[in-house]
C-alpha cells in the first residue's frame, strides 16, 4: 500500500504531539530521570525505551541527561535548604520555574555558558550607547532604528563581527549549527 502525503508548502500545519523545533517531547528528561532513581542502568532505560515507545535513545544520551539534570536538582536542594527560610521568595520562584530551566540543560556546555553570560548582550548594548551618544538626536523613530541597525552591520575595528570579543562563542555557534542545522545557516 502506497501512501502519498501532501506537502505543506505554506506551513500552515500545526503539529500537536511534537511541537515544532522541538528536541524532545516534554517530560522525556523526568521520565529517565525516574527510572535512573530508580535503579535502572543506562543500558536498562535505552531498552526500555526501545520496547515501550520504539525509540532508539543512545545510552551517551541517557548519560548526559541523568547527571545533568540531578546534580543540578540536588545542588537546588541544598540551595534551597541552605537559603529557604532567608530568602523564600527566590527558592518559590525557582521551584515554580523549574520546568522552563531544565531544558536549558539539554544544551551543550558551550551553549549553556554563551546564553548564561552576558558578554555578547553587554558588548551589543555598548556599541548602541556609543552610536546614539554620537548621534544625539533621532527626528523618528526609523532613524534610531536605522543607526542601531547600522551600529550592528559595523565591522570592528581588526575585524570581527559584533560577537567575536565574547569568549568561547565559536565553540557555542558550532555546538548550535550541529543541533539545529535546520534552523541556522551561516
Amino acid at each position: 500500500m502506497r501512501i502519498q502525503v501532501p506537502r505543506d508548502r505554506a506551513g500552515s500545519f500545526t503539529p500537536r504531539i511534537v511541537p515544532r523545533h522541538a528536541r524532545r517531547l516534554d517530560g522525556f528528561n523526568e521520565a529517565i530521570l525516574s527510572l535512573y532513581a530508580k535503579g535502572l542502568t543506562t543500558g536498562e532505560i535505552s531498552a526500555h525505551l526501545a520496547d515501550v515507545y520504539d525509540a532508539d535513545v543512545s545510552r551517551e544520551l541517557i548519560s548526559r541527561v541523568t547527571p545533568t539534570v540531578a546534580a543540578a536538582e540536588a545542588r537546588f536542594e541544598a540551595f534551597a535548604a541552605e537559603f529557604g527560610d532567608q530568602y523564600p521568595a527566590v527558592i518559590k520562584l525557582w521551584r515554580t520555574s523549574w520546568p522552563q530551566f531544565v531544558p536549558f540543560l539539554d544544551n551543550d556546555h558551550e551553549v549553556r555558558k554563551a546564553l548564561y553570560t552576558t558578554n555578547i548582550i553587554e558588548i551589543l548594548n555598548a556599541r548602541f550607547r556609543q552610536a546614539a551618544r554620537r548621534r544625539g538626536h533621532f527626528p523618528t523613530e526609523q532613524a534610531a532604528m536605522k543607526i542601531l541597525y547600522l551600529a550592528v552591520q559595523q565591522k570592528r575595528r581588526g575585524g570581527g563581527s559584533t560577537t567575536a570579543g565574547s569568549y568561547g562563542w565559536a565553540k557555542a555557534l558550532n555546538a548550535l549549527i550541529l543541533a539545529y542545522s535546520d534552523r541556522i545557516t551561516i
